[in-house]
C-alpha cells in the first residue's frame, strides 16, 4: 500500500472473518495508517443489498477513522474486554453495559455531549464480529467510530 502509488480519494475496504481477533485485524490497520488512509472500511454482509441480477452492488461497509492520539477529554470510550470462554464485556466510558442495551445506552452518551464520536478500545482478543457489532451500534446513534491507533 506504502510503495504504489494510488487517489487520495480511493478507499480501503477491509474484510475480515468474523471469528478474527482484533489484533490480527489490527495489523492491516497499521499497514492503513502507515499508508495514510484515514478512514478504512469494514465490510460486512448486509441484507439490505438487493441487486439485480447481472448488476454489481457497490461494496457496502461500517466506516471508522483511525485515531493516533486516542486520548480526548471528551471523547466517549467504549472499551471491549474479552473473554476466553464467554462474549466479550462492554464498557461506556467505565461504566458496565450489555450488548443488549449497547444502542441505547451508547444513544443517551451521544445525547449528552456535542461531539459525535466514539473513541473504541478493544482487547485484542475480541473477534472481528464484536467490534464490527459496536461500530454499527455507532452508527445507528449517528456517531462515527474512531479506532484508536493500532497498539502494534
Amino acid at each position: 500500500m506504502i510503495r504504489h502509488p494510488r487517489r487520495r480519494e480511493q478507499k480501503l475496504y477491509i474484510k475480515a472473518d468474523v471469528r478474527a481477533t482484533y489484533a490480527s485485524v489490527e495489523k492491516a490497520l497499521d499497514a492503513a495508517s502507515a499508508a495514510e488512509f484515514a478512514m478504512p472500511v469494514f465490510l460486512v454482509n448486509h441484507h439490505r443489498i438487493k441487486a439485480a441480477p447481472g448488476i454489481v452492488a457497490p461494496p457496502e461497509g461500517l466506516e471508522v477513522l483511525i485515531d493516533g492520539a486516542s486520548q480526548n477529554a471528551q471523547a466517549i470510550v467504549v472499551e471491549v474486554l474479552a473473554s476466553p470462554k464467554e462474549p466479550a464485556t462492554l464498557t461506556i466510558n467505565h461504566e458496565p453495559v450489555s450488548w443488549d442495551a449497547l444502542q441505547d445506552r451508547l444513544g443517551e452518551f451521544v445525547r449528552d455531549r456535542k461531539g459525535k464520536s466514539v473513541l473504541v478500545e478493544a482487547d485484542g482478543r475480541a473477534t472481528f464480529a464484536e467490534i464490527a457489532r459496536v461500530i454499527d451500534a455507532c452508527g445507528a446513534v449517528r456517531a462515527r467510530a474512531v479506532l484508536s491507533a493500532p497498539r502494534l
